[in-house]
């Protein structure tokens, strides 16, 4: 089942545990602690999973640290074909290598705009910072990404980081 770019509500995924995050007591908190109790059905959910091989999870990481490195570099440092690493990194993360980096680049200024806070860079410095060749590129990714422009999405990223920490603090949790 491909689920990029879908819609598709929890029953259809998670059947068993669709109730725990969708019995209606989320509509009636606080984003906190919707939150909360997301990420614990989450974690209890993840616990569960098979680990990633480490050939994917260094993949990722290579991929994080380097947002405009090339993914034939990156398979040939593992030992594995162009084709094969993008098929498998689809497997794991469910994104295609260049999609994870530019999702990563735009995840990276986010939280380095929150960190620095607005007065401090415009957005060029932003975007250079956070690995793009240069602001028109940023823009584009923004409106590709996220649908608006970057000065619209900027002025919401705490409570966008906020939801889109989720995964860490699973990691956390999880160990």
């Amino acid at each position: 089942m491909n689920l990029l770019n879908q819609a598709v509500p929890v029953a259809d995924i998670w059947p068993h545990h669709a109730h725990d995050l969708t019995d209606g007591t989320l509509d009636h908190q606080s984003e906190a602690a919707s939150l909360r109790d997301m990420t614990a059905v989450l974690a209890h959910r993840l616990a569960g999973a098979p680990d990633v091989d480490s050939a994917i999870r260094f993949a990722v990481r290579w991929l994080v640290r380097h947002p405009a490195g090339r993914v034939r570099d990156l398979a040939h440092s593992i030992g594995i074909s162009d084709r094969q690493l993008q098929r498998r990194i689809v497997a794991a993360a469910g994104y295609a290598p260049k999609m994870f980096q530019r999702i990563m680049r735009v995840q990276r200024l986010l939280n380095h705009f929150w960190l620095t806070g607005s007065a401090r860079q415009n957005l060029a410095d932003l975007a250079f910072g956070a690995g793009y060749a240069d602001q028109a590129h940023m823009c584009c990714d923004f409106r590709e990404l996220a649908g608006t422009t970057s000065q619209s999405l900027l002025t919401r990223v705490g409570s966008i980081l906020s939801m889109s920490d989720l995964l860490g603090k699973l990691r956390r949790q999880l160990g």
